[in-house]
């Protein structure tokens, strides 16, 4: 009897609501305080546990009652999972999300919105709110969604804690962006016109990545397995290195919140533009403040809810499902709009417009045979091209955009190929010359939120 009841035994659990890294943690360490357990062995990839122990017979209710406070659920056999129902939460999140998402463009608020160096701090701070409730929120927002749950998972280690503790590495994310904003709009200030953001490339490039990384986490949070095992080899072969240090892991949300000040949403470019005409670092450290200031609200919002959500019996499913979608739907809006900024193929070239009336193609307005004009009406959220979208190979052309009241990111106008840097439109008449070199060429904003006007140079 004794030598049975000493005898190492060992069974698999199959376990539901295991999403990452952070739930391998809880659970090996809840299970492994449970007397006789001697070792466990979470498979995220197969979503199983292995537990070796000894005495009494381990059973999947009982370990199940242990989790209750977070949802898993334990048993001997393989979850029947009703894959229906989340396909159907899915979409109907990605409807309603890119409706607002496309709907966002629309809001007749941004019409108004005009900031100069003369604006007062109000005024920047309202740009801010505006920028929180515009594509920007994709941006920010989607990388703040996106930490969420790994730092809830990182506080609570499993267990109930009070919802200030669990909101901490949010401040520390929020007080890390301020501060960025502070010190940034301040060297911005203080070189005066010698602007960074000339290359709109470079910013697409590194929008693209932080895209993809957004999609791969939202992929992760609705459980597609192949996500999982990459996440799995990534996070053992160079992630867990750098989490074994503490030092590190406090001071991420830091990092990551002084990283939003080189997200190219439209409206940070607006509010940067002008921080670098304010002349000093204080003018320049205080615009960039008020705007961070006025998009801290919404941000702190999802904050808020994200940390009280997550943690929650029979939510966090529910959460991951709709949490995951939101983020995919940010990351696919995000790569479309760099594609754009890029010259690839993007989502608005597919067109259900009828395409039997063709455009005229003949020689641009010219003052003198060697010479052409682009003429463009820019108004609301979008490019007008007056006259032909046709110039010459080789010729010198001048882009002349009639500014009506140009919103968000419509104000840099860039067009990667057909002319060097961006266009950044001022109210009324905007002029830059350039040789076009023949190809197709689109022209948008540098978010490449604006619908992309096709350019053709022949």
């Amino acid at each position: 009897m004794i030598a049975k009841k000493n005898k190492l035994q060992r069974k698999i659990f199959y376990i539901s609501g295991m999403h990452c890294t952070s739930c391998k943690g809880i659970i090996k360490d809840r299970i492994q305080e449970q007397e006789d357990v001697q070792s466990v062995e979470v498979d995220l990839k197969n979503e199983t546990v292995e537990v070796a122990f000894k005495g009494k017979k381990l059973e999947a209710e009982k370990i199940t009652k242990k989790f209750e406070d977070v949802g898993y659920l334990f048993s001997d056999q393989p979850f029947k999972k009703k894959i229906y129902k989340k396909v159907l939460l899915v979409l109907f999140v990605a409807l309603i999300v890119s409706f607002l998402l496309v709907q966002s463009e629309k809001f007749m608020l941004f019409s108004e919105t005009r900031i100069d160096e003369n604006s007062s701090i109000i005024a920047f701070i309202i740009l801010g709110v505006v920028a929180s409730l515009s594509s920007c929120i994709a941006l920010v927002g989607g990388i703040l969604l996106s930490m969420t749950r790994n730092w809830t998972k990182t506080i609570s280690k499993g267990k109930e804690v009070p919802l200030s503790k669990k909101m901490e590495p949010h401040m520390k994310f929020h007080i890390g962006r301020l501060g960025a904003y502070f010190i940034g709009g301040g060297i911005l200030g203080s070189i005066g016109n010698l602007t960074t953001f000339d290359n709109p490339s470079v910013y697409a490039v590194l929008t693209v990545i932080v895209a993809i990384i957004m999609l791969l986490i939202g992929l992760q949070m609705l459980g597609v397995r192949w996500v999982l095992r990459m996440y799995v080899f990534i996070y053992t072969n160079t992630l867990k290195k750098i989490h074994i240090n503490d030092n590190i892991k406090n001071k991420s949300p830091f990092i990551t919140g002084a990283a939003t000040f080189f997200i190219p949403c439209g409206f940070t470019l607006i509010a940067q533009g002008v921080a670098l005409t304010s002349g000093n670092f204080i003018s320049g450290a205080v615009i960039m403040t008020a705007f961070a200031i006025g998009t801290l609200p919404i941000l702190l919002g999802v904050s808020l809810g994200g940390a009280t959500i997550i943690g929650k019996k029979g939510f966090e499913v529910i959460f991951n499902t709709i949490i995951g979608t939101i983020i995919i739907i940010f990351a696919i809006y995000i790569l479309n709009g760099q594609f754009n900024v890029l010259g690839l193929p993007s989502l608005n070239d597919i067109s259900f417009k009828k395409t039997g009336t063709i455009e005229q193609i003949k020689d641009n307005k010219t003052s003198k045979k060697n010479t052409q004009e682009l003429n463009i009406v820019a108004d609301g959220f979008k490019y007008v091209v007056v006259g032909s979208k046709t110039l010459r190979a080789g010729v010198p052309t001048t882009i002349i955009v009639d500014n009506q009241g140009i919103a968000g990111c419509g104000v840099f106008m860039a067009a990667r190929g057909l002319f060097e840097g961006i266009l950044e439109l001022k109210l009324g008449i905007n002029k830059k010359e350039f040789i076009p070199k023949a190809g197709t060429y689109k022209l948008t904003c540098t978010m490449g939120m604006v619908a992309p006007v096709t350019i053709i140079v022949k």
